[in-house]
């Protein structure tokens, strides 16, 4: 099975990438920060506003990401990344637990790339840390 080979491999790769990190740099990449936190961080940066409208202002952010995508279209935030959609073909798989041959249907699944800006920042603060 080429596939689980594939996916073995990656989980080698990336279990010594992560390995190779400082304790600390490891379990901030554990943790991942929610909604809620941002918008705390948020309001601690901007004080005057209030934490109701910092709340509405990530959701309708987000909301409007999740509509443009919706739509088929890609969203670029310039020093960010962009969000873009990704095309999967439909495919042969197995169900794991009978082993029976079942068709995946195509599907498009919402895709991240980072922009340049953004990871030499990422880069430079993981370096600094470790």
């Amino acid at each position: 099975m080429p596939g689980r080979q594939i996916w073995a491999r990656y989980l080698k790769r990336r279990w010594k990438t992560t390995n190779k990190l400082p304790e600390e740099v490891r379990t901030r990449l554990k943790t991942p920060m929610t909604k809620s936190e941002l918008v705390t961080k948020l309001f601690g940066k901007l004080p005057t506003l209030k934490e109701e409208d910092i709340t509405l202002s990530v959701a309708l952010l987000l909301e409007s990401v999740r509509v443009t995508l919706e739509k088929g279209r890609r969203v670029e935030i310039r020093g960010f990344g962009s969000f873009a959609l990704n095309y999967r073909p439909s495919r042969n798989g197995r169900n794991p637990k009978s082993g029976e041959a079942v068709v995946v249907p195509s599907k498009y699944v919402p895709h991240f790339k980072p922009g340049k800006e953004l990871k030499d920042r990422v880069n430079s603060s993981l370096e600094a840390a470790g």
